[in-house]
């Protein structure tokens, strides 16, 4: 994965290469970028505003989980392997949920916990 890809969340997206063909047959190489934005979430487990530069398939994602926090917490740690600014959130999040609950942070008992 590119540099530029530990500084946001692109959930495995990456630049691609390949050739533009002509009619007349000539190659020329180019890359295919991810679509990648600039966006601020506000996350209720910190208390603030995240800024984070995330790819459309990542925004719909985090839509899915329901909100940046649940995204960061609840997903696979596979899906943010490559994002080194998410491996950091989770950390700190987990960090603040420990000391607001008084238990390690666990995904099922954190959802157990969230239904009553």
């Amino acid at each position: 994965t590119p540099k530029r890809a530990h500084r946001g969340v692109w959930m495995g997206k990456r630049i691609a290469t390949g050739n533009r063909i002509t009619f007349s047959d000539k190659r020329s190489r180019r890359r295919w970028v991810p679509n990648v934005v600039r966006k601020n979430f506000y996350s209720g487990i910190l208390q603030r505003e995240v800024s984070l530069k995330v790819t459309a398939r990542a925004l719909k994602t985090i839509d899915k989980y329901g909100g940046l926090d649940a995204f960061i917490m609840y997903s696979k740690k596979k899906l943010l392997e490559d994002s080194d600014v998410g491996q950091e959130l989770r950390k700190e999040m987990e960090g603040v949920w420990e000391e607001a609950n008084g238990k390690k942070w666990n995904a099922s008992v954190a959802r157990y916990l969230s239904r009553k």
